[in-house]
């Protein structure tokens, strides 16, 4: 096939207007690694709290730390039973809220594509004891209140949090880019 020529005079395309969102705007992945205290869980259920107030869903993986958390559960849920699948593994939900998508197993590739898949656009994860591999659908946001993998993997995280769980709440909405 012949090469088309770009006619002279075209312009170029025009680069996307960026327009404000917020956090329910969003479809936000929560995941945990590692040991996670009762004070971090509460603040990650605050902030999965906000996204879903405002109008966005979140995304939990069935077999991961947070659906487990009792005190996630209770301050995510009201109520610390468990929690029931919403979604197959890579469904995309309906409509906004909660959401605990169903996992074949505990791999954490496997979760995140799961996740992606299901329309996350962030996977913000809690680390302790190690960091993750990034994820091919989805962008992962590293976080850490452990003062011993922050002193090890702080390189590797994309923020660190610290003080009780309302102060870590507000620093993980800062470090998502929409504070509540």
């Amino acid at each position: 096939t012949p090469r088309r020529k770009a006619r002279r005079g075209t312009r170029s395309p025009r680069p996307p207007r960026r327009a404000p969102s917020g956090l329910g705007d969003l479809t936000v992945a929560l995941e945990a690694r590692g040991p996670l205290d009762a004070g971090t869980a509460r603040a990650l259920a605050e902030v999965g709290g906000w996204v879903v107030g405002q109008g966005g869903s979140v995304l939990l993986a069935s077999t991961g730390a947070l659906p487990a958390h009792p005190s996630f559960r209770e301050h995510a849920f009201g109520a610390t039973d468990p929690l029931p699948c919403t979604l197959a593994h890579g469904q995309r939900p309906a409509g906004p809220g909660w959401h605990v998508m169903r996992m074949p197993g505990t791999d954490w590739t496997e979760a995140g594509s799961g996740l992606g898949a299901g329309g996350a656009q962030v996977l913000l994860v809690h680390v302790a004891g190690g960091s993750v591999t990034g994820q091919h659908l989805l962008p992962v946001v590293q976080v850490s209140a452990d003062l011993q993998t922050q002193a090890r993997f702080g390189a590797d995280l994309d923020g660190t949090v610290a003080g009780a769980y309302d102060e870590q709440a507000h620093q993980l909405g800062r470090i998502l880019g929409a504070p509540p």
